[in-house]
């Protein structure tokens, strides 16, 4: 005898609706309580983990479990938001992570950005010989005048601009790729998990801050970077 997948589904991760590609892997776990059997069955389906009980003995209908999670896809609104709330719920648990967004965009945008600085600083200024700059980038006074945190220039001649500008420029390929790096793993993951407004906020808030404490413990060197916004 064969039991109702319908009334089996107790975890479904969030997402598409999965796809059925090439053979689905199958594992079972058996637990017995008493005279009643209990098992539980793990259905990886292209990378998606949905976990099914039934409290019989009999074989498990797989194939019927599989279309009905097809149909997942296919609920209404009010359906969705009440599967997000069991979603979160489920993940503060530890059954899965819960996420906002699917990408980072804006930490991936940002990271273009400063690509895209860098080369063209390094373009029109030329690099600086490794006993003047170590990391492979322009000449320090090409920084400054492409944005670098100057706090003379900041305070008495009022480009509050440079508050922020810093966290766009990097002293040279090294520096950059490092920072890069973390952006794109870390800070593209808090992206994800916060939202990209929420996100963003953090983000320019630090770089803001950060250039504002350098200004007061560290006036006299000219600084570039977003290790601020990354720390913050």
């Amino acid at each position: 005898m064969q039991s109702s997948a319908s009334n089996d589904v107790k975890e479904i991760s969030p997402g598409k609706s999965p796809r059925r590609k090439g053979k689905d892997k199958y594992s079972t776990k058996g637990k017995s309580s008493g005279s009643t059997s209990k098992a539980a069955f793990d259905i990886e389906i292209q990378g998606y983990d949905t976990k099914f009980r039934s409290d019989e003995t009999a074989s498990f209908d797989y194939h019927a479990a599989n279309d009905d999670i097809s149909n997942i896809g296919v609920i209404g609104i009010s359906d969705r938001e009440k599967h997000n709330k069991t979603y979160k719920e489920k993940s503060a648990l530890g059954d899965f992570y819960y996420v906002k967004q699917k990408h980072g965009f804006f930490s991936t945008a940002i990271s273009i950005i400063q690509l895209l600085f860098l080369s063209i600083v390094m373009a029109l200024c030329g690099v600086a010989p490794l006993e003047v700059n170590p990391t492979v980038g322009p000449y320090p006074d090409a920084l400054s005048s492409a944005g670098a945190k100057n706090s003379y220039l900041i305070i008495r001649e009022g480009q509050y601009w440079r508050l922020i500008s810093p966290c766009f420029l990097h002293v040279g390929i090294l520096h950059l790729l490092l920072n890069v790096a973390i952006q794109l793993e870390s800070g593209a993951f808090f992206e994800r998990e916060w939202g990209s407004t929420r996100w963003l906020f953090i983000y320019f808030i630090s770089a803001l801050g950060s250039t504002l404490l350098s200004c007061c413990f560290d006036p006299d060197d000219v600084t570039v970077g977003s290790s601020g916004p990354l720390m913050g």
